[in-house]
Parts: structure tokens; C-alpha cells; sequence
């Protein structure tokens, strides 16, 4: 149980937390289009995860913190799956090159990386602002909406 970080099927952790989540500052979310529970990219030249956004006010502004050492054990151990290590795992993000080593204790840094972080979903793509279907139809622009509109013939139909 230690080792599966609280993640095995049917002991209750996972319907808890059945996703990993990175705490991101509620500011500096708002400032890259993220929201609450979206899924994230998470980069580095090493690698890219993906976790979803939990926004706090509590964490330093300009930093994340993303869980490491998640994996799936519902999903098949065969490639291409691997039981999911490499989809949200934090420690895909760190280089643990030889050289990268401290010389010291011989471990490599997984703290005070610097990072990417964006929505897996383009934030231009949704909207909370509820246009009405004339606005699209009397645009100039030729669009899919314009065009779907046409198509249907919609401009037929009387109120």
C-alpha cells in the first residue's frame, strides 16, 4: 500500500482522489487560462505530464507543486500503457542524468524545476458567455456557424 503511494484499486484512496492534481496559485491560473480541475500540461526539456489543476491561494505565486510517483494500475502492463507511469507521473519531469547528480548524496534535484504549465483544452476554445445565434448568422465572417446555418436552412423558418 505504501509503495502504490495509496493508489490501488478497492481501497477506497482512488474514489477519493481518483485523478493527480498539481496546486497551481488561483492568480496565476486566471493569468494562463487554466481552471479549477482542468487537465494540464505539465513540461520540461525532460518530459511533459498531465494532472489536473487545483487552485489554491496558499502556494507561492509563480510556482506548482504536482504529485509524483502516480500511475494507473487499472490500465494493462504491456506497452504502450505501462500501467499509465509516464501519462501524470511528477518524476517524468526530472533529469536524472549522471551529471545531473548531486555529487553529494548522488541524488538528482526534483525540487526547483523550472516548468511549463498549460491546458490540455485551448482556453479560446469555451467560453461562459452564452451568445445568441444571430450573432453568428449576421457575422461577415464565413465560419462554421455561418455555414451550418446555410446549410440548414434555417433562414426559412419563421418565428
Amino acid at each position: 500500500m505504501y509503495h502504490s503511494e495509496y493508489r490501488m484499486p478497492g481501497y477506497g484512496t482512488r474514489s477519493q482522489w481518483p485523478d493527480p492534481t498539481f496546486l497551481i496559485h488561483a492568480q496565476d491560473a486566471r493569468a494562463m487560462g487554466i481552471r479549477d480541475g482542468d487537465w494540464c500540461w505539465i513540461e520540461t526539456p525532460r518530459g511533459r505530464i498531465r494532472q489536473r489543476a487545483k487552485l489554491e491561494h496558499g502556494i507561492v505565486r509563480g510556482s506548482v507543486q504536482v504529485q509524483p510517483s502516480w500511475w494507473f494500475p487499472e490500465l494493462p502492463a504491456e506497452e504502450p500503457w505501462s500501467q499509465g507511469v509516464f501519462e501524470s507521473n511528477g518524476n517524468v519531469l526530472t533529469d536524472d542524468s549522471i551529471e545531473s547528480l548531486d555529487p553529494m548524496g548522488g541524488q538528482w534535484v526534483a525540487r526547483g524545476l523550472l516548468c511549463k504549465v498549460y491546458p490540455c483544452l485551448y482556453p479560446r476554445d469555451r467560453s461562459d458567455v452564452v451568445s445568441p445565434v444571430v450573432d453568428y448568422v449576421e457575422s461577415n465572417e464565413e465560419g462554421f456557424f455561418q455555414k451550418a446555418y446555410t446549410d440548414l436552412d434555417l433562414g426559412k423558418i419563421k418565428k
